[in-house]
């Protein structure tokens, strides 16, 4: 009874390791890294602007012609993005966005 209850524990954690490692927005899927310190900052490879000055969290800014969504909405100007937000990059790339203690990335 024991050991089942192991072996049923052990196979959650391990299923929840692979989706963290290897699902959708996973370790292993990152390609780059970008912390967001100040205004008007620019991530190489990404449309649009990023604001990290405001009291209202992360801004991003963007014409709706580069294709990037959020919530499978385009965006077209500024958006304010929460830690846990991710935005659709064209290519099927996908942007996660985490933060805390004064920088958000």
């Amino acid at each position: 009874m024991i050991e089942e209850r192991v072996e049923t524990a052990y196979e959650a954690w391990r299923n929840g390791r692979w989706d963290e490692i290897a699902g959708t927005l996973g370790k292993a899927g990152v390609v780059q890294l970008a912390t967001i310190t100040g205004a008007a900052q620019t991530v190489e490879g990404m449309p649009g602007r990023w604001d990290a000055n405001g009291s209202d969290g992360l801004q991003f800014t963007t014409a709706e012609a580069n294709g990037v969504t959020l919530d499978g909405r385009p965006v077209n100007g500024t958006v304010t993005l929460a830690a846990g937000s991710s935005l659709r990059l064209p290519g099927n790339r996908m942007v996660a966005v985490a933060g805390g203690g004064g920088s958000t990335g």
